[in-house]
């Protein structure tokens, strides 16, 4: 029996106040935004052919939400693993779980990472060295109890607004201190740091934007995932009011552009003033007693903690779907506040104790968990529960033969650089 996508509504089972349009937008810039500013802003491939390829990247990410919501309002489920299991098949719906999970994890140790080595390099301290081992640790694990062990609790993205605002505002400062230290000359020769400025005979031409300045495999690894705010696609689409598919790929897409104008603005101003060889962490570039940097470095990292509700809601709405399938007597439990704080708080001891313990260990979340299971979220997934709902609800020939070709190739996009990307950092991600 045929449905037409019309006649579907997407009905959240919880019961949440739906989001205005804004906060969606604003909490899909801040899943995009942090990546951008720290790591992605390095244009190791040529401002231009990054460019062109971030814009490729970006069209791309769009098109998987979009494949996401059309999914959902065809078959009115709620859910990524609730529309896997009616258009794939129930056997394997832990598929999207664990790949959400892993996901949201290895990003959260990431971030976690990431703002405490910012936060290091402006304040080197560590008041418990029995117990953590650098400043680095420290302020991982301080966090994690002011103010994290609220943060990861928050569950609807209306109620994150105030988190998720101040971590977009606060990635917006690295291309501020970017662009006014560049115009300011404070690294050139004859500068106040021009001593940190140890590349300053490699300034580069505006014409060699056009350039390839190493081999780009990292790099392309590293910008496929950069529009990744997918393991909370299907709840940006469920929680926004009035939820329609032109109205949510609208905003997402605002979101999108939005990152990519920080990124893009992040890099330019970093490569002018530092050159070809660019330190990979953006802030890394600038001098410690740098207070303008400095002052960046705290609001990136404030902006990465703000991130970690988002995260969170996506792992959490992942490991309870898993228990649910698991132990479907117990759903009443697994649906409980109490409960589903706990997992929180359990999920944010595991984040600070792999933070802590080896840094190996990170960078094989970070690059592994990032980069293959992200892409699999933005490329893949979204296409193959389209065309399983298209084709459980509706007939085939209200497809368009373009938009089904370009699903199937997007998600075989997706399967290539699941497997570059691990080739990529098994060789050069732990070495």
């Amino acid at each position: 029996m045929h449905m037409a996508a019309h006649h579907m509504q997407v009905h959240s089972p919880t019961g949440r106040h739906a989001a205005k349009r804004w906060v969606m937008i604003v909490s899909a810039f801040a899943n995009i935004a942090p990546a951008g500013c720290l790591v992605v802003s390095r244009p190791a491939g040529g401002i231009i052919p990054t460019f062109v390829g971030l814009l490729i990247f970006g069209a791309l990410a769009l098109f998987g939400a979009h494949n996401y919501a059309q999914a959902l309002t065809i078959t009115g489920c709620c859910t990524l693993p609730e529309v896997w299991r009616r258009c794939i098949g129930r056997w394997t719906a832990f598929i999207p779980i664990l790949t959400t999970a892993f996901t949201c994890f290895s990003c959260c140790v990431g971030y976690a990472n990431f703002y405490g080595h910012l936060l290091a390099n402006v304040w080197p301290w560590n008041p418990v060295p029995g117990i953590v081992q650098s400043p680095e640790g420290w302020y991982v694990l301080l966090s994690g109890l002011v103010p994290m062990t609220f943060l990861v609790c928050l569950k609807d993205i209306s109620v994150m607004r105030v988190s998720t605002a101040i971590a977009g505002l606060s990635c917006c400062m690295v291309p501020v201190v970017a662009g006014w230290r560049y115009f300011d000359g404070s690294y050139k020769e004859t500068g106040k740091w021009s001593q940190h400025a140890t590349f300053t005979d490699s300034r580069p031409d505006v014409r060699e934007f056009w350039q390839f300045h190493e081999m780009p495999s990292r790099l392309v690894s590293i910008q496929g995932v950069l529009f990744l705010f997918h393991f909370n696609a299907v709840k940006y689409f469920r929680e926004l009011e009035q939820p329609k598919v032109s109205r949510y790929t609208t905003g997402v897409g605002v979101s999108i552009g939005l990152g990519l104008i920080v990124v893009l603005s992040t890099m330019i101003f970093v490569f002018l003033t530092f050159g070809h060889q660019t330190m990979m962490l953006t802030m890394d570039n600038y001098a410690a007693n740098d207070n303008l940097a400095n002052t960046a470095r705290v609001a990136i990292s404030i902006g990465l903690i703000g991130c970690f509700p988002l995260l969170f809601s996506g792992m959490r709405e992942a490991l309870v779907e898993l228990l649910n399938d698991l132990f479907p007597s117990c759903v009443p439990t697994f649906q409980t506040v109490i409960f589903q704080n706990a997992v929180s708080l359990s999920l944010l001891v595991a984040v600070i104790a792999v933070t802590n313990a080896s840094r190996r260990l990170d960078l094989l979340l970070i690059n592994i968990g990032r980069c293959c299971c992200g892409s699999l979220l933005i490329y893949t997934v979204p296409g193959m529960i389209y065309l399983g709902a298209a084709r459980r609800h509706t007939s085939w020939e209200r497809l368009t033969t373009p938009h089904v070709v370009l699903t199937i190739m997007v998600g075989v996009f997706g399967i290539v650089m699941v497997v570059t990307s691990a080739c990529v950092w098994s060789w050069y991600g732990l070495s």
